[in-house]
């Protein structure tokens, strides 16, 4: 081995040049077996001082001090010796570095290491910087020491600079003397030989070609010898497992209470660090919304979690995500003893950025304009030009994705994504912007994107409808970019043609008001230029989304402004549709005379056009004027041939839309069983579409339809649910509806003034939106202070009444959703009316019977009736109690002497 003791004693005045001798001092470094922190521990200095001698970047004040120290310090005694006569050293060793923080996280991942380090020869965890692996690695060697009986040695590669010191570091750690007649390699073979050993190899990327050849060299030679290395790609050796470290767990909204969220682990470490830093720092429910913000945006990355949380002493959770757009500028303060490419975030990235080739960077910086996990083929079109040809990027990102850079997702469905984290993507923002290249990488992206859009447009109809919606809610985040490009770059005609294919999206997806501020920013571009094709098109999603959102007035002002520019250029199909759509809000309003008028000419317009999807709309309108009408028996023969068209043209929603509104025509003439299964199956479908307007207005009619049973808390479940959906998505005559029904139901539970609070609410709400109110349903206050027993004196219905009605909405709609006494949520034993069905059942308890006696179980029957697995149980204790039975075989007999079988 090199005398580096030698080397500094050769000059004992310490001048040895410019650089202070840098490579004397990695040398004698490397034979104390020592890191840069520990040797700076031992000289009494920091480490980042000492870091910066190594690179030559300063000189210390007194040098021949210093070299009079290094001279005096003695190697450690040599921990593995060569063994002899077959024999292996008698007591465990180590020399893993003392930590001086606690692990935190990752219980689950840790008794698995432990597992594979043992099942493996060689381990690699892989990891973007930060992430944790040596930490990991390190907990994980501590937990099996007493499994290697030659003891576990420890190598920090990251002071190596040249893979042709890899040995020399191996050997360095084991204190092996170099032979000067042998190759390293095989000497540190026959040290190692059959004794049972862990090496752990860390930060092995910059060396990784060196790395792998030296642990395949000793793996082959030595049996029981077993590797645990991190690197932030795999070394690709044979019988490798490489195992990819992940992120820390992040809290999901809604963020629970300060001693739940504590228990994810990216909360336990930013609480862990933030109190070493500030030891009053406590999570509290002032704070944790902010501390769960954090946690996500820094993606749970573990160096950057250490950084924010230092920053507590000085700034408060809030202040902290509020600086996040300039993360790296926050995150800059690490510990002083650390590794500097760990002493801030962007050092942390540059080591990684720095060991990529040229067209590595170049596409990894260029990936950075994403902002959802893309694919191949956007990345060809967009990340490509004359200088990185679409012919390389497949392999280039391989490269990206083994590096750590990117992670893949759905690699078993139809196209795999490519994802980077947040943190990383910052990084890459900076970097093109370094580059010169954001100008035109966003217009590719924007342009791209645009051509999605379009062609998704085409497509959101028949058989191709869940995929193409699937697709562009991957996208959404991206084609929210492009358009904001195009607004902001002054593009009225491409803003137009943009918003005019996302409108029946965000339509179908319920992005109602999103989508409305969309339209009506675009509305609000200079029109000059645009084709009046492009702005009625605009004009007519603009009325849809308002039309969805019970925004009637503004919903009739705009398609009657897109009705009359598609009539002025002759435009049969979009007038035919704007036709049927002013006619239904015309119906909701109460105007049915106009709306037969406007509906029978959309008739006879998409009766003479090829599209034959506008026919099928247009009998489902018409089917929605003659419930209105209470023409039942017209209703279900339009809303029949609807659905039977629909189903030709492969429509799912048209489908799903047409047999929600058939169930209410079925339920008018009293076919109860009938309409519910209509509902229940277009609940299905609403839910496979993502329809979750769609999806509310089933789980109303279901729970109405558990009301009418006396099953009060389905009926609450079911009215729940609705609501919470129509407040996600704005749909306040929606909401208004659910108000009543939950109204109507406090009212049959005795709860009277909760009944008036709620109608009281609703029909505030009916008036703001400028709907007349519901025909069928009384919510004056004097109508719902009475109720089984629990009459209330109608001065306090009236100023309950009156405080829902002034109450703000989300307040209002927190009190529909709490049930503070859930005994009376528990329904009475149904009285079932006489003749519903045979045996004195309910339609649901017949169902049910039916369900039982065809042998499915109750997980089976709660997925077809769409219900939770309790109230299927709930309904076979009426049942049984019903039937005078006690078992489900006695149940089955009676259903197959009734005909319910």
């Amino acid at each position: 081995m090199v005398d580096a003791r030698g080397a500094l004693d050769g000059n004992p005045s310490g001048e040895l040049g410019p650089t202070f001798g840098r490579e004397q001092l990695r040398a004698r470094r490397a034979a104390l077996g020592l890191t840069q922190a520990q040797l700076a521990a031992r000289l009494g200095v920091a480490a980042n001082t000492f870091a910066r001698w190594e690179r030559g970047e300063i000189r210390p004040l007194h040098p021949d001090r210093i070299w009079g120290r290094l001279a005096r310090l003695e190697p450690p005694r040599p921990p593995l010796a060569r063994p002899t006569g077959g024999g292996s050293v008698s007591r465990r060793r180590d020399n893993l570095p003392v930590m001086l923080t606690s692990f935190v996280g990752r219980g689950e991942q840790l008794p698995e290491l432990r597992r594979m380090v043992s099942s493996t020869r060689l381990l690699t965890l892989t990891g973007a910087g930060g992430i944790g692996k040596t930490r990991l690695a390190l907990q994980v060697a501590s937990a099996v020491l007493a499994d290697y009986r030659a003891g576990i040695w420890f190598v920090d590669l990251a002071p190596v600079t040249d893979g042709q010191f890899v040995p020399r570091a191996v050997a360095t750690a084991l204190a092996v003397n170099e032979e000067p007649t042998r190759v390293l390699a095989e000497t540190l073979a026959d040290v190692i030989g059959a004794q049972r050993v862990l090496l752990v190899l860390d930060n092995c990327e910059h060396v990784v070609d060196a790395c792998a050849l030296l642990a395949d060299r000793l793996l082959r030679a030595c049996p029981e010898l077993h590797i645990l290395a991190t690197s932030r790609e795999a070394l690709r050796t044979p019988g490798e497992t490489a195992w990819r470290v992940p992120s820390l767990a992040v809290p999901q909204p809604p963020v629970g209470a300060p001693d739940q969220l504590q228990q994810v682990d990216a909360v336990q470490m930013f609480v862990a660090r933030a109190t070493a830093a500030q030891p009053d720092f406590r999570l509290t429910e002032r704070n944790a919304d902010a501390v769960a913000e954090l946690c996500r945006r820094l993606d749970g990355i573990p160096l950057a979690l250490e950084l924010a949380a230092t920053r507590v002493a000085i700034l408060a959770p809030e202040q902290i995500v509020g600086r996040l757009h300039d993360r790296f500028a926050v995150l800059n303060a690490g510990s002083r003893t650390a590794v500097s490419r760990h002493q801030t975030l962007r050092a942390a990235i540059d080591w990684s950025y720095q060991l990529l080739s040229a067209p590595e960077q170049a596409l990894f910086r260029r990936l950075a304009v994403f902002r959802n996990p893309c694919v191949l083929d956007a990345v060809e079109s967009v990340c490509t030009d004359g200088t990185l040809p679409a012919a390389a990027v497949l392999g280039l990102l391989a490269q990206l994705v083994d590096k750590s850079l990117l992670m893949t997702e759905n690699p078993t469905g139809p196209q795999v994504r490519y994802r980077m984290l947040d943190t990383l993507r910052a990084y890459g923002l900076d970097a093109l912007r370094a580059a010169h290249e954001e100008p035109a990488l966003q217009l590719r992206h924007a342009q791209w994107f645009l051509a999605l859009a379009v062609q998704a447009e085409l497509n959101v109809h028949g058989p191709g409808t869940v995929l193409w919606l699937d697709r562009l809610e991957k996208e959404h985040d991206d084609l929210r970019a492009a358009l904001r490009w195009f607004i902001d770059h002054g593009a009225a005609t491409t803003s137009h043609r943009f918003g005019g294919a996302l409108a029946e999206f965000w339509h179908a997806r319920s992005y109602l008001g999103e989508g409305r501020a969309w339209l009506g920013t675009i509305l609000a571009l200079p029109p000059a230029d645009v084709p009046v094709s492009l702005r009625a098109k605009v004009l007519h999603g603009a009325g849809l989304l308002a039309d969805w959102q019970a925004d009637f007035a503004s919903a009739q002002a705009l398609y009657e402004q897109a009705l009359a520019l598609w009539q002025d250029m002759g435009e049969a199909t979009p007038a035919a549709r704007c036709l049927r759509e002013l006619g239904e809000v015309l119906v909701i309003r109460g105007q049915h005379e106009r709306a037969g008028l406007l509906l029978d000419r959309a008739l006879s317009i998409s009766r003479n056009i090829p599209d034959r999807r506008e026919e099928a709309a247009t009998l489902h309108s018409l089917g929605l004027l003659a419930i209105e009408r209470s023409d039942f028996a017209g209703a279900s023969k339009r809303l029949e041939e609807a659905r039977t068209l629909f189903a030709e043209l492969a429509d799912p929603r048209g489908v799903a839309r047409a047999e929600a509104r058939l169930g209410h025509a079925r339920l008018a003439v009293g076919d109860e069983l009938q309409a519910q299964a209509l509902w229940e199956s277009s609940l299905r479908q609403a839910r496979a579409l993502g329809d979750r307007l769609s999806e509310a207005d089933c789980l109303s009619f279901l729970g109405s339809l558990a009301t009418r049973h006396h099953d009060y808390l389905e009926a609450h479940r079911l009215f729940a649910e609705s609501l919470t959906l129509r407040q996600q998505i704005g749909n306040r005559d929606g909401i208004a509806t659910c108000l009543r029904d939950l109204a109507l139901l406090a009212a049959r539970q005795a709860e009277p003034e909760r009944a008036c609070r709620l109608g009281g609410a609703a029909v505030g709400l009916r008036e703001a939106i400028g709907l007349p109110l519901w025909r069928r349903h009384d919510l004056r206050p004097e109508r719902l202070r009475r109720g089984r027993g629990a009459d209330l004196d109608l001065a306090r219905a009236e100023a309950a009444w009156l405080a829902g009605r002034a109450a703000p909405l989300d307040r209002i709609i927190e009190q529909a959703l709490n049930v503070s006494e859930p005994v009376r949520m528990a329904s009475p034993r149904p009285q079932a009316a006489a003749g519903v069905v045979p045996g004195g059942l309910t339609a649901r308890q017949a169902e049910v019977l039916h369900l039982v006696a065809q042998g499915k179980t109750d997980r089976q029957i709660a997925a077809e009736l769409v219900l939770s697995e309790k109230t299927v149980g709930r309904h076979l204790d009426n049942i049984f109690a019903r039937l005078g039975v006690s078992s489900r075989a006695a149940a089955t007999a009676v259903a197959t002497r009734q005909g319910l079988a």
